[in-house]
């Protein structure tokens, strides 16, 4: 792949605009507000609807069960 940056200096060099073509369209990212800095742990923390899952198994199975049988699961 080819692709065509805009690098700002200002910036670290950060690429705020990048080009490419894939199968024959063109695409653009443009970056707007760029912050260069550490960011907040928050940002990072799951939300407060995560559910974890002993297994991508008992994942899918609850998942089954609430397109299948909503009811189910509120018991």
């Amino acid at each position: 792949h080819t692709a065509i940056t805009w690098n700002a200096t200002a910036l670290h060099d950060f690429p705020i605009v990048i080009e490419t073509t894939e199968k024959g369209s063109a695409i653009t990212l443009l970056f707007t507000d760029v912050k260069l800095g550490k960011p907040a742990a928050s940002a990072f923390e799951p939300p407060k609807e995560f559910k974890k899952y002993d297994s991508m198994q008992q994942m899918m199975r609850e998942a089954m069960m609430k397109r299948f049988n909503p009811d189910a699961l509120d018991k």
